[in-house]
């Protein structure tokens, strides 16, 4: 018998997976909820494969798995499970790269669009009865902008299509991406600090790592112009916070669209809860009706791809 265990706190019942894996010949599919390590460890230490969200798969989990062949996180990234111990112990390590490209590459979008167009602070207006146009902060179209994509992966080529229909000129920084495959009609590969000085909004897609982690710091922000905005819906320990707090109450930029933060939630008095110009929303970039099913087969395709003892498709590690 083949254990699939779930880490899960939600108390969804994981249709597709109970169908599909009911199909599969002696496989067992476990649900379980978790608040400690070692809740993550009783439940999993005999299973096949374990699935999960936000739950941490440390070293000290890992070591405790005896049978595992597969760890598979339903999302992107893989930051909260140890890469280097799963390596060690040859266990696949997978993620579910392509279920939310369409969904956060609008998302991001519509934090442009609402920022560039002022929607918050106009309907905010219009609802305490002011239906005066403010001329303080104008509005400012998109066509003839420039765009800057931090990191040219799936989602950020999503972005760019769309900023491309909207005339606007894109700026592509990603090392790991060759020149040749980024410079086109309005796409050009850049140097980070150019990006981040021409720009009128700078968007970030990169993965979080030792490496990444507050990538975008004072020196970087500062380099912004004065009417530009920062837009994440990546990773929130992308930005150093508090460098950039800083640099929207001194107006150093004009804003910010965040759909991630480094602490999830974090403090209600929080200085960007009380900003103008700033789009907050809950870390739901990748959240539709159709991510939701898709994010649900393309983790289970991998998951059925090993219990056949085929190698999946959606490798980390």
């Amino acid at each position: 018998m083949k254990i699939v265990t779930l880490l899960n706190n939600t108390g969804e019942g994981f249709p597709i997976e109970s169908k599909r894996l009911r199909e599969e010949p002696s496989v067992e599919l476990r649900i379980h909820p978790f608040t400690s390590e070692q809740d993550i460890i009783r439940a999993c230490q005999d299973a096949y494969i374990v699935g999960l969200s936000d739950a941490r798969i440390t070293k000290k989990v890992i070591d405790s798995l005896h049978e595992c062949r597969l760890i598979i996180r339903y999302g992107v990234g893989v930051d909260n499970i140890d890469l280097d111990a799963a390596r060690a112990r040859d266990i696949f390590v997978c993620n579910a790269p392509s279920y939310g490209t369409i969904d956060v590459a609008e998302h991001a979008f519509g934090l442009i669009i609402t920022l560039s167009r002022q929607t918050k602070e106009y309907d905010e207006r219009l609802r305490s009865g002011n239906w005066a146009v403010r001329d303080d902060f104008p509005t400012f179209r998109l066509s003839g902008k420039t765009l800057g994509l931090v990191g040219f992966g799936r989602i950020a080529r999503s972005v760019c299509a769309k900023a491309v229909a909207f005339g606007m000129h894109v700026l592509v920084y990603d090392p790991f991406i060759k020149k040749e495959s980024v410079n086109s009609i309005n796409v050009e590969s850049s140097e980070l600090n150019r990006l981040f000085e021409q720009s009128d909004i700078v968007s970030l897609h990169l993965p979080l790592s030792t490496t990444t982690e507050h990538f975008v710091d004072s020196n970087l922000l500062r380099r912004m112009k004065r009417n530009a905005i920062i837009i994440n819906t990546s990773r929130g320990k992308l930005i150093d916070m508090e460098a950039l707090v800083d640099c929207l109450v001194n107006e150093r930029i004009a804003g910010a669209g965040l759909d991630v933060f480094p602490e999830e939630p974090f403090a209600a008095n929080h200085p960007l809860l009380k900003m103008e110009h700033t789009v907050l929303t809950p870390h739901i970039a990748w959240f539709s009706h159709e991510s939701i099913i898709a994010l649900h087969e393309e983790v289970t395709d991998d998951m059925i791809r090993v219990l056949r003892n085929e190698a999946p498709i959606n490798r980390v590690i």
